[in-house]
């Protein structure tokens, strides 16, 4: 199957550590954990 996500492209980088820090306040993931952020490569929607 071919792979339908991408690394996030420049001009939609956002921090991922902010999120990271939001994630870890809000939904109690921990914060040392790794987080991955991709996005659709073409044709899909949130």
């Amino acid at each position: 199957m071919e792979d339908v996500t991408i690394p996030v492209r420049a001009q939609h980088k956002f921090s991922v550590g902010n999120l990271q820090r939001y994630l870890s306040v809000k939904l109690r993931v921990p914060s040392d954990d790794t987080l991955n952020v991709r996005q659709y490569s073409a044709g899909q929607s949130n």
